[in-house]
């Protein structure tokens, strides 16, 4: 087994044979395999009850593999393949800047899970989708990086909201050199740019 845990999600809406194939494989590859059944109230043709039970059916002989559900709030399947997250995870951004800028306060004092808790009932999605925004925003700076060393913006942010070492490590692995992406921090990302605010 190459790997401790691993996860395969979709809405499996319906399930089909290419799933059960996935599932398997994937759970020969961990020691502990979660399937996660992503649904959303009124977006479903099929319920995430019977979903479940087909999953746990057919995977009841692979003692390795745990199945759960997690909704979410795409309305449609159409929305995975806009930019709606990465739009609504800027907007969050913006918003937890508003709050900190307003308690005059960085992330290490408040707390990212209480931060967000601050702008609804979601922290955890909303942390979820601010991060997803960020990573967005690592690979293109990464890319003006690469075009231009010396690019304006990327001398100016690259190092300022990431981990410098992860812009160059998205760098490599855009250029095909490097075996895995960059990985964003929030926190430090939130914190610097409240330090970027008070200079301007």
């Amino acid at each position: 087994m190459k790997y401790n845990v691993g996860m395969y999600g979709g809405s499996f809406d319906p399930l089909h044979v290419g799933h059960i194939h996935d599932i398997i494989r994937a759970a020969a590859m961990c020691r502990e395999l979660y399937v996660v059944i992503s649904w959303c109230q009124g977006r479903e043709s099929t319920s995430k009850e019977l979903r479940y039970r087909w999953i746990s059916n057919s995977t009841r002989h692979l003692p390795n593999v745990t199945v759960l559900t997690v909704e979410d709030e795409a309305v449609s399947k159409e929305v995975y393949n806009t930019d709606y997250y990465w739009e609504k995870g800027a907007q969050d951004i913006i918003e937890l800047c508003v709050l900190l800028l307003q308690e005059q306060a960085s992330v290490s004092q408040i707390g990212m899970v209480n931060l967000c808790a601050r702008l609804n009932d979601s922290p955890r999605t909303t942390e979820q989708r601010a991060r997803r925004a960020l990573e967005k925003g690592l690979k293109h700076i990464a890319s003006l990086g690469l075009e231009d060393y010396n690019n304006e913006t990327f001398v100016r942010y690259s190092a300022r909201l990431f981990p410098f070492q992860e812009v160059r490590n998205e760098m490599l692995f855009q250029q095909g050199k490097g075996s895995h992406r960059g990985k964003s921090n929030l926190k430090t990302f939130l914190d610097g740019l409240m330090i970027l605010a008070e200079e301007e």
